[in-house]
Order: structure tokens, then C-alpha cells, then sequence
């Protein structure tokens, strides 16, 4: 678990040119507003955000467009869908992306040659997910979910408390806002904050597909210019300040851990799972 979120931690700070002294506290913020998911640990769903922030890594490059890299589509939308139900989002994800490319043809801003080929590859990247043992019924199993009423059946479909809800609006309301100001809106980039946003104010459990990808937009339209020598300092500052607080808090979770490993007791008590083990003995 904690490799695939650093990988998908590292794709967004490659993305931007921010200094690090700006990527590292946005990337805690996003983890802490993620974490009612995150602390979970492993687990399949944590896959669809990696494969998601591949898919925009992927698709990154829109002039030129870099078919060398939108080509992988392919293979990641059929190990995709063979890892978890999420696997819709990448076909989605890409044909906001083909539609954007369309108005580019219609608006004489990208040649025909193009925008047919990122069609033909988008086919078959979609085609690609039904190479799974049960064929095109996972697409059934979609459906399947939206019709059913999981928020009362399942604790992380419950949509997110009022403050987390608010957040989420004001945050994309501002990014939109942004760049109708700055007259940078992009219609890939504001249709897959709103679907996130949707999907995120749907079930708590997509909180952290919202902010990561809101981390991406950030760091991708905002510039953050800062002196080059106070920068620096503040880096050092910034590195040293997380460095000893991950000791201080490593240090005591280090010696729990030994100690519910290795006394069963302690391990039913005082672990992070508290476990019914007199259930076990009855």
C-alpha cells in the first residue's frame, strides 16, 4: 500500500515545477483530507488511484500529442480491468480526453490524421477491458452499483459529512473560477473536476480520487515564484522539520508493533485492530 501511493504521490510532484518546499506540505494536506480511506491500508481501490494518475501521466501531452505514451493506454486499461471494479474510470477519463481532442479538430486547432488515431486507439483500449474472465458483465456489475443503494448498505458509500461536502464544492467552484479569470479553462481538465467532484460528494470513498486529482491541477496551472535563497532555506527548514517529526512519532510505534508481535496477548489489546481473541479460545 504504501509503495502504490508513492508512486502515485511521485507521478503528481513530477508533474509540476513547484518548488519542493510547496509540493511536500500540499501532499500531507491531501493525505490528511484523504485519510478516512487511506488508513484503511491495502487494498484494490488504492490500484484504481494509481492507475488513474497513470492515465493522466499517460495523457499528459496533448500538443504534440505523444502517441508513444498513449499507446500503454491499452495494456493499463486490460491489467485494470482485471484489478478492480474502478476500471470504468479509465475509459471515462479517456473519452473526456477524445472529446476534447474532436472540438480541437472542429476548431482547427488539431489535424484529422490525429484525432482518428487517438479514436482508433481509444477503441481498442476500451475493447481491451472486456480480455477478463467474465467478459463485458463487468459492466453489468457498474451498472449493477449505481442502481443499488450502497450508502445504506455499505459504511464507505455514505456520501461525506456537510464540512468535507462544502470543501469539495468551494474548491472546484474556485479552480473553475480561476480559469475563466485567467481565460485557461480547458475542457478536459474542468469536466474531470466536476466528474470527480461528483463522484466524491456521492461516497466517501472517492474523496481521495477528488483531492489527488485536485493536487494535480493545482500544482500543473498554478505558478509558485519565490526567491531562489529564501527558498532554499526554507527547504532545508522544511525537510529537517519532517524528518524529526516522522522520528518522534516512528520511534514509539516501532516499539508497539514489536510488542503485539510478539506477545498474543498484547496483540488482541493493543494492536491497531482490537481483536475478539477470548471469542477465539471460547
Amino acid at each position: 500500500g504504501s509503495l502504490i501511493l508513492t508512486s502515485v504521490i511521485t507521478l503528481i510532484y513530477q508533474s509540476s515545477s513547484a518548488s519542493v518546499f510547496v509540493k511536500i506540505p500540499l501532499i500531507y494536506l491531501i493525505i490528511f483530507l484523504s485519510w478516512s480511506v487511506l488508513s484503511l491500508g491495502f487494498r484494490s481501490q488504492i490500484l484504481s488511484l494509481l492507475f488513474g494518475a497513470l492515465t493522466f501521466y499517460l495523457l499528459a501531452t496533448k500538443t504534440p500529442v505523444n502517441f508513444k505514451k498513449i499507446i500503454w493506454l491499452i495494456l493499463l486499461f486490460g491489467i485494470w480491468a482485471n484489478t478492480h471494479g474502478s476500471f470504468f474510470l479509465g475509459p471515462l477519463i479517456f473519452a473526456v480526453y477524445l472529446t476534447d481532442q474532436w472540438l480541437g479538430f472542429f476548431t482547427k486547432q488539431i489535424s484529422l490524421k490525429i484525432t482518428v488515431t487517438i479514436s482508433a486507439i481509444f477503441l481498442l483500449a476500451t475493447l481491451v477491458t472486456l480480455l477478463n474472465p467474465f467478459g463485458y458483465h463487468i459492466y453489468e456489475e457498474v451498472y449493477r452499483h449505481w442502481q443499488m443503494p450502497l450508502q445504506n448498505l455499505i459504511a464507505e458509500w455514505v456520501s461525506p459529512t456537510l464540512w468535507p461536502s462544502i470543501l469539495i464544492t468551494v474548491l472546484a467552484g474556485v479552480f473553475i473560477i480561476y480559469t475563466v479569470i485567467k481565460d485557461k479553462i480547458d475542457f478536459f481538465s474542468t469536466t474531470i473536476l466536476i466528474i470527480a467532484a461528483f463522484f466524491a460528494l456521492k461516497a466517501r470513498r472517492n474523496l481521495p480520487l477528488f483531492y489527488f486529482y485536485y493536487l494535480y491541477l493545482v500544482l500543473r496551472n498554478l505558478s509558485f515564484k519565490t526567491d531562489k535563497k529564501w527558498r532554499c532555506y526554507f527547504e532545508y527548514f522544511l525537510t529537517g522539520a519532517i524528518i524529526l517529526g516522522l522520528i518522534f512519532w516512528l520511534l514509539p510505534k516501532i516499539s508497539q508493533t514489536l510488542s503485539f508481535s510478539t506477545d498474543f496477548t498484547k496483540y488482541c489489546s493493543a494492536g491497531y485492530v482490537k481483536y475478539p481473541c477470548k471469542a477465539t479460545d471460547f
